[in-house]
């Protein structure tokens, strides 16, 4: 039995899905994942089939980072990103789901998997990485109304549901006259069910951050972050092993795929800075912007990549910019966090966060300064408080199993 699951976007967007991928493999079933070409090595090393898809993700990332907040800049976006490449994208979709038995969309490649899965009349679950279904008890991620009260919140997740229909309902009706289906109507909204029944949903976040709200129905389920063990043949390099060795353990500070060449040098200002005024040593996340800054202080390590779930036990506190992966292993770590969010979800996992008492401070990428950085670093680092109640929730997130317990809901569902 072959499960296909398409993603796209940075390799936060990917390798929640490559754990998934692998957590099936090691089940016994076979597991191709769609996704842009440049992750192939990324994932064939698992023994995982690859399938590609005509895109650029740095183009993606790029355009998203100037949305904020913003969920009609966001869809407009994404909009830009799969315009120019459509019907490669259509065709591209179609090749990788061949030979699939099963398939598997995020929240925002579902719209394609849900014909394809239509037309080839096989079994489709969505596996978002944030929360997206209607529900009275938040509003959308992606905010539009204020939260006022349940009625503003179904308001809220309404208008974004349409939003998108509307925006991407003439490219989706592409596809279905590519692959002989009616097109979908303006109203109702098409695609959270299939065949007269509801579309399954498994959320790969940790239901300690967001608890599955009571009026989501019993085909959704919460099945905690989906999270890889160790890299393959990881090593730490010795000039890793003997920074940390060198000292108390550092800041790490990593902004992942927002932190862009053109992000980078007034990014890497304000930590340095900040690390400075606030007496802390640090590891910054470089990834391949490492040659831009060659004179590097003997208290900061730059680094192009390292497993987090390695990383992050040995550090003092972690500065991210709030994406589902990286809090997640902040998380398990049970080490307290700052968020820096830039667009999209990260607003919100950064309100999780404080919610849940593991943050020092929130502080949207327009307002950092190396001052205000300064300020929050010295309270993560000193706040006993914060850190017994980082620590707590690190406990409680390594007894999750997200990987299984997706697994199990879905063969619970196929049978």
């Amino acid at each position: 039995m072959r499960f296909t699951i398409f993603t796209a976007g940075s390799r936060g967007d990917v390798q929640p899905y490559l754990a998934l991928g692998v957590g099936l493999q090691q089940a016994g079933y076979q597991v191709r994942i769609i996704t842009h070409a440049h992750f192939e090595s990324f994932i064939t090393p698992w023994g995982l089939e690859f399938a590609p898809i005509t895109g650029d993700a740095v183009h993606l990332v790029e355009n998203l980072m100037q949305v904020g907040n913003n969920a009609i800049r966001f869809l407009f976006a994404w909009r830009r990103f799969f315009a120019p490449h459509l019907d490669q994208i259509i065709q591209d979709v179609w090749d990788g789901c061949q030979g699939s038995d099963i398939l598997i969309g995020t929240q925002l490649t579902a719209y394609l998997l849900h014909s394809v899965a239509e037309k080839m009349n096989l079994p489709f679950f969505r596996a978002p990485l944030w929360p997206i279904d209607r529900t009275a008890c938040f509003p959308p991620t992606a905010r539009v109304l204020p939260s006022t009260g349940t009625r503003a919140n179904r308001l809220s997740h309404a208008a974004v549901d349409y939003g998108v229909h509307l925006l991407f309902r003439n490219f989706f009706n592409q596809q279905r006259r590519a692959l002989h289906l009616p097109p979908y109507p303006i109203a109702p909204y098409p695609y959270n069910v299939l065949s007269g029944q509801p579309v399954s949903v498994l959320y790969g976040f940790s239901p300690l951050l967001i608890p599955k709200p009571p009026d989501w129905g019993e085909h959704i389920h919460v099945t905690g972050f989906w999270q890889m063990a160790a890299e393959r043949d990881w090593q730490p390099p010795a000039a890793l092993q003997d920074f940390l060795a060198a000292g108390p353990p550092p800041v790490f500070i990593g902004f992942g795929s927002s932190m862009t060449a053109q992000q980078f040098a007034p990014l890497l200002e304000i930590t340095l800075t900040a690390l400075k005024k606030s007496g802390q040593r640090g590891i910054i996340l470089v990834g391949k912007n490492e040659r831009v800054h060659p004179d590097w202080p003997d208290t900061v390590l730059p680094i192009t990549s390292a497993p987090f779930a390695w990383l992050f036990p040995r550090t003092a506190a972690v500065v991210h910019q709030g994406g589902a992966g990286t809090l997640a292993w902040g998380l398990q770590a049970g080490i307290p966090m700052i968020s820096v969010p830039f667009f999209g979800d990260q607003f919100m996992w950064a309100q999780r966060l404080s919610a849940l008492g593991v943050s020092a401070a929130t502080i949207p990428r327009p307002q950092l300064t190396a001052e205000k950085l300064a300020g929050v670093i010295g309270t993560a680092v000193t706040d006993d408080r914060l850190k017994q109640r980082a620590a707590a929730v690190g406990e409680q997130m390594r007894a999750e199993d997200g990987v299984a317990n997706a697994i199990q809901m879905l063969q619970k569902h196929l049978r």
